[in-house]
């Protein structure tokens, strides 16, 4: 089994269409694959740089190994909307796990 790291960025937002109708968006894109955490960490945290000067992001926010909860990976980062602004900006690390179909399933077939 391999794995691999995601990292994306996706934006949510809402305008007022031609006919005054607010309308909702999102866009999503891929940054990197990255082959461990902290090379996706790396580039998360220098995405998240740029971003920040067009989004409000908290100065703490930054993707790291062990911050999170329980001592665990930071893997999802969401800037803090201010007043007046209509974008929410997810920055996310995944986990991509590749494996071979045939052991998925004979591992599944114990269970069943």
């Amino acid at each position: 089994m391999k794995t691999q790291e995601l990292l994306s960025v996706e934006f949510r937002y809402s305008y007022l269409d031609e006919n005054e109708i607010r309308q909702y968006e999102n866009k999503k894109t891929t940054i990197g694959i990255y082959e461990t955490l902290e090379e996706a960490i790396l580039a998360g945290n220098e995405t998240l740089k740029s971003l920040s000067e067009i989004l409000k992001f908290a100065n703490k926010d930054c993707f790291t190994k062990n911050g999170g909860f329980f001592g665990h990976p930071t893997r999802l980062i969401v800037n803090n909307r201010t007043p007046g602004s209509n974008i929410d900006c997810y920055v996310k690390i995944t986990k991509l796990t590749f494996e071979n179909v045939n052991k998925l399933l004979d591992s599944i077939r114990i269970y069943g």
